[in-house]
């Protein structure tokens, strides 16, 4: 009996972890909001930054839902909403993580994160830590789903505008190709640059905190009166752009100007 219940309980974890990847495979973005309904503020605890970032180093495209992508605004099934939900008590932080289709189906729901810490911040972001666990077996990959692309919504045109139309794509053709050259361009520097020593900028009051991977806090910026100019807190130094590249200034111990290039994503 107890080998049946076990065999049982493994056959329906493998089943879980199977399903939930099909599922996600077929998503290509994860809308994350800017706030939780069980918390006050927007971000508070950084605890929607921190959503995002581990959903996009679980390899998903993750956004939030103040700024998504034209193709989701013509299409919401092309993305699942993500949510927390809070089952916390005096005792303990319990957090999951849920996701929900365009229907308002839940796709996916992780295990409970569960975390003693007594900090309200710490007890946070050690619980979606743990309930991110559930992510790491689900090797998402997008995959198109065409039941999902069909969903696109179309404005039918209007015969007498066709040569119209034609005309404005014909001036625009030269601009179109510039800019997706650009763009290829983009991400090709990005791909060749970006390592594992990137850091990831989530907003504070008054300034940013780069994280790393881990996530943990490399370095404090805090607002100047100049654009793309900020404070080390960590150090006495400044954390600027010059032209394209972010770098970190400061002196040593001998008086020498120390130049270091970050790699960011804001």
């Amino acid at each position: 009996m107890i080998k049946k219940i076990l065999l049982l309980t493994l056959f329906l974890g493998l089943s879980i972890s199977v399903f939930g990847q099909q599922s996600l495979n077929g998503y290509k973005y994860i809308i994350v909001p800017k706030k939780y309904s069980f918390l006050k503020e927007e971000n508070q605890y950084q605890l929607n930054a921190l959503t995002k970032f581990f959903f996009e180093k679980n390899n998903f495209t993750a956004v939030y839902d103040e700024n998504t992508p034209l193709d989701y605004t013509k299409n919401n099934c092309l993305g699942l909403k993500a949510n927390i939900k809070n089952d916390s008590n005096i005792f303990s932080t319990r957090l999951a993580v849920e996701l929900r289709d365009c229907r308002n189906n839940v796709v996916f729901i992780s295990e409970v994160g569960k975390s003693r810490e007594k900090d309200f911040k710490k007890g946070y972001h050690s619980a979606l830590r743990k309930a991110f666990e559930s992510f790491k077996n689900v090797n998402y990959v997008y995959n198109p789903e065409e039941n999902l692309l069909a969903n696109v919504e179309t404005e039918p045109v209007e015969v007498s505008k066709v040569a119209e139309v034609a005309k404005v794509k014909a001036e625009k053709t030269e601009v179109v190709l510039e800019e997706k050259q650009a763009k290829v361009a983009v991400v090709n520097i990005e791909e060749a640059e970006v390592d594992q020593n990137v850091l990831f900028a989530q907003p504070i009051s008054n300034g940013f905190q780069l994280i790393d991977r881990s996530p943990k806090i490399v370095y404090t910026l805090q607002k100047t009166s100049l654009d793309n100019v900020f404070l080390l807190k960590n150090i006495k130094g400044l954390f600027l752009k010059k032209g394209d590249r972010w770098v970190i200034e400061y002196y040593d111990e001998n008086d020498r100007l120390i130049q270091k290039e970050i790699q960011v994503k804001f």
